[in-house]
């Protein structure tokens, strides 16, 4: 899931400056942050002058790929 973060008033200098170092390096942010009495893990990204925050999977989170059944997955090309 995508989210748009803006800063509140106090922190809108901060905001752009990890915006404007991350642009330039070419980076992406990983983190975490609480949603609903849940920690999530996360990326920050710039996009087009905003940051956007991805959330992403723990591992405990992500079935083994043994459990899929053979006709789940993409059938063999000959």
């Amino acid at each position: 899931t995508h989210y748009y973060v803006a800063p509140e008033k106090a922190t809108e200098k901060a905001y752009h400056l990890f915006i404007t170092a991350l642009e330039r390096d070419d980076k992406v942010a990983i983190g975490t942050f609480v949603m609903r009495d849940r920690e999530h893990a996360c990326a920050i990204q710039p996009y087009k002058g905003m940051m956007l925050l991805s959330t992403l999977n723990y591992a405990h989170e992500i079935s083994d790929i043994s459990e899929i059944k053979e006709s789940a997955v993409v059938p063999k090309i000959s």
